[in-house]
Parts: C-alpha cells; sequence; structure tokens
C-alpha cells in the first residue's frame, strides 16, 4: 500500500512572490508598494478584477520599475493604466514586440511610457518609467477570470501578500447573479458578505494590527448543469455549459505501458510534488511497466525501464530525486510519437511546467495520449492543455487538489470528451476538469445543440438559446483568449486574426500588449491610435496621421540616395593607394633632409607616454586625422620602436602583398579569475560537473557564472555539459534579447550553428526594431551555408542583410555601410555557384570590397559605449577620434548607446603585429548594469579564397576598462 499520510497531502511547492510583486534592479532600496485599491465583481461564475497600486521608490536616482503578477490559468489582463500628470491614461492594444520598442525608445529619451505584457506562461508584467528618485506612480490593472469549478462548489481565490508593507489599502468584492450561496474567508481582517438587494457585497480598509489572509470566495451547492449565454455590443452570443459527470459510469484506464517525459531542467528544483503523484499512480496501476525519457535543453540519450508493483518504485523515485536538475527547458526536443526504444505505449505522462525557454517550437504529437501534470503555480497552462487536446490526453492539474484525488481523476476520467454532434454553433470547446465537463463556443443561430461523449459509457447533450442571453463580455473575452493562444500555438500565418481578437475585446497575449502613451507627437511617431479616454488627442491623431505617410516614402529615397553617397566614399577609399603615398612623403623628407644637411624643424618625435602601453609615433605639426606620423615604423620582439629610410631604391620600403601569404591571429582566450571556477579546476575530471553544482547555489543568478563554466567545460571538451550550463541563461529571464544574444554567439564559436539560429530567429522576432537582429542572424545563416551549402541559408542571409542596409537607423548611423561589406562578401560566392540573388538588391551596392585585415565588435548591452582600438605596427593608433590611419587603416562611426558594431578595416596591410584593444567606456542604461558581454570577429585575407577567421566573447566588467583582445601578426 502507499502511504496513507501520501494519499492525504495536498500540494506543497517552494513558496512564490504573491501578486504582484516588484521585482527591482539589484543594489538599489527595494521600490515598494505603498497604497492598494482592490475592487472585484463576480458575474455568474466570471470574475473582474481591479488593482490600483501606488508604486514608491526610495533611492535617489530615477527607476524603471517592474511589477510581476501570475494570474490563474484563466485570467486575461483587460485594463491597464499609468498616471500621467496626475490622471490614469488607459493602455491600448499593440504588437507586443512594438510596445516593447517603444516602450524602450521613450525611456531613452526620458519621457514617461509604460506597458503591461504576458511573459512566460500565466506570468505578466508591467513595465513602467520612469519611478522618480523618492516619488510614487500610480498603476491600474484589471484582469478576467473564470472561477474554478470542482463538482458543486467554485472558487474564486485573491492573493493579497502584496498588501503586507502597504500603509493604506481597500478592498471590495461585489457579486451579482452568482448560482449559488456565496462563502468568504481571509481578507482584510474578518470579511463577512452582506445582501444589496439580489447581490452581496463585502468590504474591508486595511486597519494596522489586524490579520491578513489571502480571500477566498466559495460559492456552494451548484446545480448539476449550468448554461450561460451573453450577448456583446455587436450583437454575438456566446455560451458556456458546466455539467456534472458521473465517474462510476467512466471505465478505469488500466495501461500496461507508460512513457515518462521528466523535465529536468533548472527551473525544476521542487519536484516533491510530481515524486509523490508518480507513486501515488504506480500504486493504483500495480504491474504497469514504466519507461523514462528525461530532457532539459536536450533529451537525454538514456531510456530506462522499470517493471513496477505497489511496493517497488523506490529505485525510480530514488533516481529522480537524484539526477541534476540544470539547464533550459526545450520542449521541442521532445517526441510523442513513440518512445525510443520503439515499445507500444498506452499513454505519456509529461512532468513539465510547459515554461518553453525558446517558444515557438512544439513537441511532436502521434497517436499516444499526453497527460501534463502540473504541480507549479507558475506554468504555460495554454501549451499543456493544447498538447492534452490535440493529442487525446488531459491535464493533470495538482496545484488545487489532493494528490490521491488528481490520481483518482486520472485513472477514473482519463479519456478526453468529445464533440459528437453540434447545430447553430461554432468555435465549440470541449473539456473535463474538476469532475465536471465543460463547453464554451459561439451561438449562431437563436437556438444552438451540442453533444458530447463525456466516455464510452456517457454521452450528454444540453440546448443553448438566444433568449436566455444577458449583456455582457466575459464569455467574450474567455473565448477570445483561448483562441488567441491556439492561434499563437499554431504559427505566425495567423497573427493578423490574433492581433484583431486582441484589439476587438482588448486582452493582453502572447502577441499583444497594452501600452500607455502620454502625448501626440507619441503616437504619431509610432503609429499608434490614442485611447478613447483622450478624445481631444485621438481627433488630432487621425488628420495628422495621414500626412506624416506620406513623408514617410520620401525619407525612404532619401536615405538610398544619402546610402550610395557613403558607399561610393567608402569603395574611393579602398581603391586609394595609401603606401603609394606613404612612399612619396618618405621621399620628399629623404630629399629636404639631404638638402638642409641638418636635423628638420618639422621631424616626428617618439612619443613616451606609450599611451595605452603601446609606443606611439606622431608629428605635432601634422593636422590631419589620418597623419599620424611621417615615418615608417616597426616594432622588435622588445616592443621597442626601430625606423629606417630608404637611401637610394625606393623599393626597400616594406611592399605589401596583394593577398597576404602569411597571416597569423592570435586571440587571447578569456581568463576570468573567480572563486568558483578555481574550485572546478581543482577536482579531478569525472567530479567536476558535481562541483559545478555545489558552486551554483551561491552564483545562480549571476550571468557571468553561466558562461565562465559553459566556457571551461567547452575547453574540456565536454560539450554537452557545457551546452547545459550554457542554457541556464535561457531560465534566467524569459525572452531577454540580451542573454538571448550572448547564448547565440557563444554556440556559434562552437559550432553549434543550427541551435544558435534557432534563439537568432527568436531574437529576430521580439527585436525587428534594432539592425543587429537582423544582422547576427544573417552572418550565422551565411556561416552554415559556407559549412553546409544550404542554399536557402545564403538567400535570407542576403534578404536580412539588404533589410539592414535600405532602411534608416537613427540609433546606429552607418551600420548600413559595414552591412554592406558583409552582404558582398557572400553574394559574390553565391552567384559563382549559381544561386539567384534577391530582386530587392540594388545593383549599385554590388562592388566586393576585399582586405588584408577585418575586425569588428558587437555587445549585448543597450545605452552602452564600447569603443574598438587598433594599434599598427608603424605606432599609429586607429579608434574613432582617429579613423584613418597613415596606411588606410579606418575605422567606422562612433556607436555610444548600445550593441555596436564598430569595424577596423585595412586593404593593404604593412608587416608586423596589430593589437586589438576594447575599451569600456561606459553605460546610459537606467537599471544597474551587469558586466557586458562583447564578440569580436577578427578576419586575415576578408573575402578572399584564403580567408581566416576567429571569434572571441569577453566580459567587460568596468566603466574605464580596456582589454587586450588579440594580436595580428603579417609577415615581413
Amino acid at each position: 500500500m502507499a502511504d496513507t499520510a501520501l494519499l492525504k497531502r495536498p500540494t506543497q511547492e517552494k513558496p512564490v512572490p504573491q501578486l504582484p510583486y516588484i521585482k527591482g534592479p539589484e543594489g538599489e532600496k527595494p521600490v515598494s508598494i505603498t497604497r492598494v485599491e482592490v475592487e472585484t465583481t463576480i458575474t455568474g461564475l466570471f470574475a473582474e478584477t481591479t488593482q490600483i497600486l501606488h508604486v514608491y521608490n526610495p533611492n535617489s536616482r530615477d527607476l524603471e520599475g517592474k511589477l510581476v503578477f501570475p494570474l490563474p490559468d484563466s485570467g486575461k489582463v483587460c485594463g491597464y493604466g499609468l498616471d500621467v500628470q496626475g490622471v490614469l491614461v488607459d493602455g491600448v492594444i499593440v504588437p507586443k514586440k512594438k510596445a516593447r520598442q517603444v516602450l524602450e525608445a521613450e525611456v531613452r529619451k526620458q519621457i514617461d511610457p509604460g506597458l503591461v505584457e504576458q511573459v512566460a506562461g500565466n506570468v505578466y508584467q508591467t513595465r513602467i518609467y520612469p519611478i522618480p528618485a523618492q516619488g510614487s506612480r500610480i498603476v491600474s490593472i484589471t484582469y478576467s477570470s473564470e472561477l474554478d469549478i470542482r463538482e458543486d462548489t467554485a472558487l474564486f481565490h485573491l492573493p493579497l501578500g502584496h498588501l503586507q508593507a502597504a500603509t493604506q489599502a481597500s478592498l471590495r468584492i461585489r457579486l451579482q447573479k452568482v448560482p449559488g450561496e456565496p462563502e468568504i474567508t481571509g481578507g482584510l481582517g474578518c470579511m463577512s458578505l452582506q445582501r444589496a438587494g439580489q447581490n452581496w457585497v463585502a468590504e474591508a480598509e486595511l486597519i494596522s494590527g489586524q490579520p491578513l489572509k489571502d480571500m477566498l470566495l466559495r460559492i456552494v451547492n451548484l446545480s448539476q448543469e449550468i448554461i450561460l449565454v451573453e450577448r456583446c455590443e455587436d450583437n454575438t452570443f456566446f455560451y458556456c455549459s458546466h455539467a456534472y459527470t458521473n465517474r462510476q459510469c467512466n471505465t478505469p484506464w488500466k495501461p500496461e505501458r507508460l512513457g515518462i517525459a521528466w523535465d529536468a531542467s533548472g527551473s525544476r528544483e521542487n519536484i516533491e510534488t510530481d515524486l509523490a503523484l508518480l507513486e501515488e499512480l504506480v500504486f493504483r496501476l500495480n504491474g504497469c511497466i514504466v519507461d523514462l525519457a528525461v530532457f532539459r535543453n536536450r533529451m537525454e540519450d538514456i531510456a530506462l525501464s522499470w517493471e513496477i508493483d505497489s511496493q517497488d518504485i523506490t529505485s525510480l523515485i530514488t533516481y529522480l530525486r537524484n539526477i541534476a536538475y540544470d539547464g533550459a527547458t526545450q520542449l521541442a526536443e521532445l517526441d510523442f510519437s513513440h518512445l525510443p526504444a520503439g515499445a507500444p505505449l498506452d499513454g505519456w505522462l509529461l512532468f513539465s511546467d510547459g515554461l518553453d525557454t525558446v517558444p515557438g517550437q512544439l513537441p511532436k504529437l502521434g497517436a499516444i495520449p499526453v497527460f501534463p501534470v502540473i504541480t507549479a503555480s507558475r506554468r504555460n497552462r495554454d501549451l499543456l492543455d493544447y498538447l492534452a487536446e490535440q493529442s487525446g490526453g488531459k491535464v493533470i492539474d495538482v496545484c488545487r487538489q489532493y494528490v490521491a484525488s488528481a490520481c483518482l481523476e486520472l485513472v477514473t476520467d482519463a479519456q478526453q470528451p468529445r464533440l459528437v454532434e453540434t447545430r447553430g454553433c461554432k468555435d465549440v470547446r470541449v473539456r473535463s476538469h474538476g469532475g465536471r465537463l465543460h463547453v464554451s463556443g459561439v451561438l449562431t443561430s437563436q437556438d444552438g445543440s451540442v453533444r458530447v461523449a463525456a466516455s464510452d459509457a456517457q454521452s450528454m447533450a444540453f440546448t443553448v438559446r438566444a433568449s436566455d442571453a444577458v449583456p455582457g463580455k466575459h464569455l467574450a473575452r474567455m473565448w477570445a483568449g483561448s483562441k488567441v493562444q491556439l492561434l499563437t500555438l499554431t504559427g505566425q500565418e495567423h497573427a493578423q486574426e490574433t492581433m484583431e481578437l486582441c484589439r476587438t475585446y482588448n486582452i493582453v497575449s502572447p502577441c499583444a500588449s497594452l501600452l500607455v502613451l502620454e502625448s501626440l507627437e507619441q503616437y504619431l511617431e509610432y503609429g499608434i491610435t490614442p485611447p478613447e479616454n483622450l478624445p481631444d488627442i485621438r481627433v488630432d491623431y487621425f488628420i495628422e496621421r495621414h500626412l506624416l505617410q506620406e513623408k514617410e516614402v520620401e525619407d525612404k529615397e532619401e536615405h538610398l540616395k544619402d546610402l550610395l553617397k557613403l558607399w561610393k566614399k567608402r569603395i574611393t577609399w579602398w581603391k586609394r593607394d595609401f603606401h603609394a603615398e606613404m612612399k612619396q612623403r618618405a621621399r620628399k623628407q629623404k630629399n629636404k633632409a639631404a638638402a638642409e644637411n641638418s636635423p628638420s624643424a618639422d621631424e616626428p618625435a617618439f612619443d613616451n607616454r606609450q599611451e595605452h602601453g603601446i609606443p606611439r609615433l606622431y608629428n605635432s605639426t601634422t593636422s590631419e586625422a589620418f597623419r599620424t606620423s611621417e615615418l615608417l615604423g616597426d616594432f622588435s620582439e622588445e616592443g621597442q620602436a626601430h625606423y629606417s629610410f630608404s637611401t637610394g631604391d625606393e623599393d626597400a620600403f616594406p611592399q605589401p602583398p596583394t593577398r597576404l601569404a602569411n597571416a597569423a591571429i592570435g586571440i587571447q582566450p578569456w581568463n576570468p579569475e573567480t572563486p568558483y571556477l578555481e574550485k572546478i579546476r581543482l577536482v579531478a575530471s569525472e567530479d567536476q560537473y558535481s562541483q559545478y553544482l555545489q558552486q551554483r547555489d551561491a552564483f545562480k543568478q549571476s550571468p557571468s557564472f553561466y558562461l565562465d563554466c559553459a566556457d571551461y567545460f567547452f575547453s574540456c571538451n565536454k560539450y554537452e555539459v557545457g551546452r547545459r550550463v550554457l542554457s541556464n541563461l535561457l531560465e534566467m529571464q524569459s525572452e531577454d534579447p540580451a542573454l538571448m544574444r550572448v547564448y547565440s554567439w557563444r554556440l556559434q564559436q562552437v559550432g553549434l550553428l543550427d541551435e544558435a539560429i534557432v534563439v537568432l530567429e527568436k531574437v529576430l522576432a521580439i527585436r525587428d526594431d534594432e539592425p543587429q537582429s537582423y544582422r547576427d542572424l544573417a552572418l550565422a545563416l551565411a556561416q552554415r551555408w559556407e559549412k553546409s551549402g544550404q542554399q536557402d541559408d545564403v538567400v535570407r542571409s542576403m534578404e536580412l542583410l539588404y533589410q539592414v542596409i535600405e532602411k534608416r537607423w537613427k540609433r546606429f548611423p552607418e551600420i548600413e555601410i559595414i552591412a554592406l561589406m558583409e552582404l558582398n562578401r557572400i553574394l559574390h560566392p553565391a552567384e559563382s555557384h549559381n544561386i539567384a540573388i534577391p530582386e530587392q538588391i540594388d545593383p549599385r551596392f554590388r562592388t566586393l570590397l576585399d582586405l588584408d585585415v577585418r575586425i569588428s565588435m558587437s555587445w549585448d548591452a543597450d545605452n552602452t559605449d564600447i569603443d574598438l582600438h587598433v594599434f599598427e605596427p608603424d605606432g599609429s593608433h586607429a579608434y574613432y577620434a582617429s579613423n584613418l590611419t597613415e596606411q588606410g587603416g579606418l575605422v567606422s562611426r562612433d556607436v555610444t548607446d548600445g550593441y555596436g558594431p564598430e569595424e577596423y578595416v585595412l586593404q593593404k596591410a604593412l608587416p608586423g603585429t596589430y593589437t586589438i584593444k576594447a575599451h569600456y567606456y561606459g553605460s546610459h542604461q537606467q537599471t544597474l548594469l551587469g558586466p557586458c558581454t562583447v564578440k569580436v570577429d577578427v578576419f586575415t585575407n576578408y573575402a578572399r579564397s584564403n580567408e581566416e577567421r576567429q571569434t572571441l566573447t569577453l566580459r567587460l566588467d568596468k566603466s574605464g576598462e580596456d582589454f587586450v583582445v588579440g594580436e595580428v601578426v603579417v609577415a615581413g
């Protein structure tokens, strides 16, 4: 027998912050909620809750604030407001990625935007800027939810933990047209319901010293069948039915063989409830064979089997308790169509929260039903519902019931109900939960009917009438929210339909956010229609918008004209013979010295100050930026400068080859001196991963920890371990482009291009307002084409780079020139392989500029200034303030507020050593900045058949810091 205490054990999990909580920057005093007003209206079996929060910043500088709040599975945010000059302004529905782009652009201007977005599963967050130093902002959040129905009781849970620090709080609950008797517990002190006509009301104010508990409302004695019909303002009818099902009529489920897909990612730290359910389930399915498949960022190669009876489950439980929980969750690794061993399965149990770290790719489904098991309050219920419904399984939610009850529900109710017949209804959704059959959809005629097979032994039918409808929007919002989630899961081809649903029903979803702006100029700049509670601004917006659209067409044409001038200037630089000019200057200086037979007043001097540790030759009378010396110098092994003049034969002047025959790139490996790496290095090789796991507890919130440890394991040729450790970056914060970029850069360095490209595709989907997103993906695709020859890769690479080129990027001036260099590098070899060049590429930009040396540098932190410095063999120092050297070394425009790239190019290289440095100038970010990750690509013989490349990613920790990246040595 299973442990009797286990049968009574309710769900236990690691405590999570209540709704909502504030996520502030580390190192600052915590931002707090000082005043809260909560109002909930329950109509029938639906609730709409509004919370008005006063957020206080005790720090001495403005901050961007984030309020994070998990909602019930059925919860949908449908309203948001932010105070602007003392007035709460409503948010408007905007595509999610556009809303993020607008908010961050306005933050850079020091202007007041705000948004609320769905970040992962049932977790939402608001982003507010600024919360003034020692000042407050007011935020209003409204969400609708469906009451949780279990047999004859409906439940509504309102978390109130965030009121603990508030000095003022009020709570008001109003019930109308509820189908049963209401009961209330918890709240602010001892709350009680009072009748108000046919309605019920409970109100309370926060009083110091009174107990504060989450509020739980029950509606008891529900009827066997409840049918609700609502009519929207556009005369559309929506319905739902909740009918009690008799479990005794169901045939018990007796599978002979079960597959277990076990999520062992780093976010699955608390697995005791999962193990309790598994133990109880095996007790009920005595004699079942269990096949285990473990997955994290990748599916493990192992596939273990147990033939278990109720007395022999210890080995399975012990194994699952002792495996390492580490890495990201990659659901696309799963294949539910079969077991790797090939054995026939009666079903899959999926133990996971469904929070995929790289969303957008689904597991492969087949004829085997999938039963997702949920034990965490943070989860992607929509995804797990989808997997269950599409495969014929069902979700087992253990969060609000005892373990034994959840197991009983599975073995007696395993069969998914199915739609048998429908009339006068569309978009019908059928599911079973809590002992009840839930059916919802759209009524398309005055009368409709639905018949559902709840099981092999039970069929149920009901009738829906438009005449029973009451005005409302709850059912419409629930229906629209479910449909949006389904469309989001099944692909981008439904994006337009999805956005239309979000706008119509004002709901936040994985693809739509609510955004608050302040002025007409902001709404016009981004093409966003102002909300209805700004009527004057709305009128002016529609008048002026069409004028701006005409100007946008003119601006695009003007941009191409300006870019063509810059490109011609780059071609002129490439054709210029800098070395002939150097020889001519040297000859003139030699002749002048010989004629005067005495030292020249203008003779250059040697600067012994050694800027940045590199000797530099300069001439005080030279004003041109590129003329950093009038003499040719080379360096000995000791780093001292030696100069020679040709005394007769001008060919004695060093001649750079047309093609570098012998050039070496030396990259200085990143070697962080950290205590955790020292401890890992000191143990035996087979114990190093265990030592990493021990160190992780102290450093798990540091991206640097995972980067350093992954690099170390890669350097030891432990690639699978390195990949797993590195993937933790994606678990740290959902959909964070900076972490995703760094993750993909590291994957590219070790040749894992397929995985890197999947992540870069997601970055582009999030950040299509930044040219780096196009460029990063384009270069990765080009690199994969060079290795595998996939023509689709190089065509898309060219298209992406041209998207960078044809648009004016205000924040990143002249990035188009860098993209043109890279486009032409792949365009010409593609053409030689008979690959069709995309028609949109303007032939005026098609010129291949090959180089002896090219260095490009990018970084991951926005609003950050990092500078590329190159020290040439003759002592010249190439950087943003001296961007053209005497031998022709050219540095691109300085990027001062984020990402780069910056570039050094040299058409013909003098023999000697070229030292590469990165200088961390500073950051303008409003949140505290962690270490900035920099990626440097170094090429010799760029765009030639003998091209060589090395890449380094390094970390810059402090403003003002220099780091030597490496050297390029050109033989003489």
